[in-house]
């Protein structure tokens, strides 16, 4: 596990902006590193749902798809990555999602930014 603490330098990306306790350290497991690394790679990646309010992504041989769905839901509300449903990725060939009826992108958000340069990932 990894923790990130708050600089506390009024950006907003750590703590809202108020440094008051709304955020003072985020622990990541280590599928969730994982996760980030990948994120750090490729800042915006396809996804779908499965009509059960999970993620599916099927580019990552490293996770099956209930465990991955996990970690981005976690992601997401640890606030370090969206997860638009209704927004797909542009120019990308979703073939692999044909058996999804909504198909979407995962981006990172701005506190994600900040996470994964202080983790240097």
């Amino acid at each position: 596990m990894s923790s990130i603490e708050c600089d506390h330098n009024h950006c907003g990306s750590c703590c809202c902006g108020s440094c008051q306790g709304c955020l003072t350290d985020i622990v990541l497991t280590e599928d969730e590193v994982t996760v980030l690394g990948k994120f750090a790679q490729i800042p915006f990646l396809p996804v779908a749902s499965d009509g059960n309010g999970d993620s599916v992504y099927l580019e990552n041989d490293l996770y099956t798809n209930a465990p991955c769905a996990v970690v981005f839901s976690v992601l997401q509300q640890k606030h370090l990555i969206s997860i638009d449903y209704d927004i797909p990725l542009s120019n990308y060939d979703y073939q692999l999602y044909r058996d999804y009826r909504y198909h979407g992108s995962m981006a990172l958000t701005s506190f994600g930014q900040y996470v994964i340069d202080k983790c240097n990932l």
